[in-house]
């Protein structure tokens, strides 16, 4: 299986946040047997959004989007899903009342703003949040499997953790096809030195 990372916003674009959502993403995906086979970074732009899309559908089989989910003017993800789906947003009771659950564990008012987070494609399973108030996505059309995750990090992580790799790995039988990762610090030999000395295990892992 091959997937597409997609991180949406204009901060993470010119460098203001670093991208550790798509890090993070990218390690527990090749640790369970899925290859990336692309990730990209691209701002709060309609046309980008849907270009990305359809670039990522056509060419894989699981697209992960992170980003553009909040109560903002500039947060693009959920309008370019329905327009890339045909679908339409609908409020969910279950997203609603964990919203409320949130804001008065917090003490402080629902906005108008916040009670349009409840409404989610119509066409797609809900991964609930339990530490925020943007939930995620997961719809499934032509064999091919879109994801859509709140762009904070400690949010994003725990749908990953908590939903979407076990999900995954009973759709897919992933755990046929862990990988086990190591990393090999070394200091003061050069990298072509390295190169000659490792060639011959790197030919026997391929």
């Amino acid at each position: 299986m091959k997937a597409k990372i997609i991180t949406i916003g204009d901060e993470i674009l010119i460098g203001q946040i670093l991208n550790t959502n798509a890090a993070f993403i990218g390690e527990k995906l090749v640790g369970n047997g899925i290859d990336i086979s692309e990730s990209v970074v691209i701002g709060d732009d309609e046309e980008s959004i849907l270009k990305e899309f359809r670039n990522a559908f056509e060419n894989n089989e699981l697209i992960i989007v992170t980003g553009g989910l909040g109560p903002t003017h500039d947060d693009l993800t959920l309008d370019c899903i329905v327009k890339f789906f045909n679908t339409e947003l609908v409020e969910s009771e279950e997203v609603l009342n964990d919203i409320k659950n949130i804001f008065e564990k917090r003490g402080r008012k629902l906005t108008p703003s916040n009670i349009e987070q409840a409404k989610v494609p119509k066409i797609a399973d809900i991964i609930r949040n339990h530490s925020g108030t943007a939930p995620g996505t997961w719809i499934e059309k032509d064999g091919k499997i879109f994801i859509s995750l709140p762009g904070v990090p400690f949010e994003m992580k725990e749908m990953i953790t908590g939903y979407i790799i076990p999900r995954l790995s009973e759709k897919l039988s992933v755990e046929k096809n862990k990988r086990i990762i190591k990393s090999l610090l070394t200091t003061g030999i050069p990298e072509s030195f390295l190169y000659e000395r490792l060639g011959d295990i790197e030919e026997l892992l391929h």
